[in-house]
């Protein structure tokens, strides 16, 4: 059976105690949820701003029916949520939808910022049933060795996060394949180390999450209030181009016919977000 070890790390710092270890992941941790808040800040504000252009051309039904095809039947996800949510999870969607709906009435700004915490709480949702496939989800898993070293292995959905976490200066690069010659620049005695190493945490079985300690992203509600935060001091906006190509794919509607409508209503420059 061959051995791929990727995404594999030796932690370097003078300090390896476990209260020093555990700062250092805490480091890389915040950072990690950082990004997740700003880049759902960013997707949930430009959901609500479409949304609420839906509601304002066509009504409240019209509305309601394209969110749910943008959670149902688009294929934004790895697993269509039709299939895999659960009743009440469903459920929980559809009550948030109608709490998202009744923010819409009132003053742009405002309608928009509070709209946004909704749909904030309908992605939540969607990471429940996407889990391990979600992109705002990532795994730390901390193997310490006998001879007080500590080495990682990152896991992720999001190539950012991924890269955030990899990119830490504590982190030395300590990946090991046998399947495939090594690097240049990695000594066949370093190579034969990493090897033992490996071996040495996981090689029971060579499954890593059966092994070592596992920090894993929090849920998105956990991150709640950060994100509250964050929303409030938030302009994100969408050309006009983009929004009317949103609202056609998500209402079925002719680009040009919602081109018009869109600029016909917009001509009231108060109703502009």
């Amino acid at each position: 059976m061959s051995t791929k070890i990727y995404n594999a790390y030796k932690l370097n710092i003078p300090d390896t105690s476990f209260a020093s270890v555990m700062n250092t992941l805490d480091k890389m941790r915040k950072s990690a949820n950082n990004f997740i808040i700003q880049a759902l800040t960013e997707v949930c504000h430009k959901k609500a701003l479409v949304y609420r252009d839906i509601y304002n051309l066509y009504g409240e039904k019209a509305c309601i029916k394209a969110i749910k095809a943008d959670i149902y039947e688009l294929s934004y996800y790895s697993k269509p949520l039709e299939n895999c949510a659960s009743e009440a999870q469903k459920h929980r969607i559809d009550s948030h939808i109608k709490l998202f709906v009744s923010c819409l009435d009132a003053a742009p700004e405002e309608a928009i910022k509070r709209a946004t915490n909704w749909i904030f709480d309908i992605q939540g949702i969607i990471e429940e049933v996407q889990k391990e496939d979600s992109d705002y989800r990532y795994n730390l898993m901390v193997y310490p060795d006998t001879d007080g070293s500590v080495y990682l292995m990152v896991f992720g959905g999001h190539s950012v996060i991924l890269n955030l976490l990899e990119n830490f200066p504590e982190l030395e690069d300590y990946h090991y394949q046998d399947q495939t010659d090594k690097t240049d620049d990695i000594s066949d005695e370093e190579w034969e180390k990493r090897e033992n190493t490996w071996d040495r945490l996981i090689g029971d079985d060579y499954i890593p999450v059966r092994h070592g300690l596992s920090l894993q992203s929090p849920a998105l509600d956990v991150l709640h209030f950060e994100y509250y935060k964050t929303i409030r001091d938030t302009e994100i906006q969408i050309e006009d181009k983009k929004r009317i190509s949103i609202i056609s794919e998500l209402t079925g509607k002719k680009r040009d016919t919602v081109e018009e409508d869109f600029n016909t209503y917009y001509q009231n420059p108060t109703m502009r977000i």
